[in-house]
């Protein structure tokens, strides 16, 4: 990444990387995502563009390879944004939260996870953004979450949760 200023960031909070490299950032007080290409001294933004779904104080970051898809939960929004990698164009947007900081994808099952801090629940829905239920309770019991962060998947579908609260990082 040679030649790419990184100073161009305020408030760098997700990262993702795909498949060619490019590297995603949530810059949450730009309201953008900073896109990094290898080779490319231009910095690219998605998030922003008249006529797309817009994100403010975006935060958590996933990449769904298989569906080319960029999903970004904003909390300024309220919502979870899905942009087309080859586009940046918006593509899927996903409404009903208080304050969604983490998301993740299983592709293998079409599921998208989204953690909402404010709620203190893990929300589950289909790829198409249908509303599918919640996979978690607030509380501090090992199978409840007490302000969950930012969310990952493993190859084999498990789910960790950085809990805020409870100070673990819950599967």
């Amino acid at each position: 990444m040679a030649g790419v200023n990184f100073y161009a960031l305020e408030a760098p909070q997700g990262v993702a990387a795909d498949r060619e490299g490019n590297i995603y950032v949530a810059d949450s007080t730009r309201h953008r995502i900073a896109i990094f290409k290898p080779g490319k001294k231009k910095l690219d933004i998605i998030g922003n563009k008249e006529g797309d779904e817009r994100v403010s104080v975006p935060i958590g970051l996933t990449i769904a390879h298989s569906w080319n898809m960029l999903l970004v939960a904003s909390i300024g929004t309220k919502k979870v944004v899905g942009y087309d990698l080859a586009t940046g164009r918006s593509m899927l947007v996903i409404s009903g939260f208080t304050n969604p900081v983490g998301v993740a994808v299983d592709e293998v099952k079409g599921r998208i996870y989204v953690s909402d801090s404010k709620e203190s629940i893990l929300k589950v829905f289909d790829q198409t953004g249908g509303y599918k239920g919640t996979i978690s309770e607030k509380g501090g019991k090992d199978e409840q979450v007490f302000n969950p962060g930012q969310i990952a998947l493993d190859r084999q579908g498990n789910i960790y949760v950085a809990d805020m609260f409870n100070f673990k990082v819950k599967v």
